[in-house]
């Protein structure tokens, strides 16, 4: 399994804070949010390993699965 930051959810994030920017807001009053995080799997070496992934870890992986 692999965790990662969301580089779309962070670019989206970043121009959020950067749009507050424009429309006047001080830097110190727009506080910086961590991007989502994404999960992949590569059932292969699970179960290689015999290891069993939930089935709701699975579907928060979406599309990010080897098989």
């Amino acid at each position: 399994m692999s965790i990662y930051p969301s580089l779309t959810d962070a670019g989206k994030r970043c121009a959020e804070m950067i749009k507050q920017l424009f429309e006047g807001k001080s830097i110190k009053e727009i506080i910086p949010e961590w991007p989502s995080t994404g999960m992949a799997f590569d059932l292969n070496k699970a179960k290689q390993f015999g290891i069993t992934i939930p089935e709701d870890l699975l579907k928060i992986a979406g599309e990010n699965i080897i098989q």
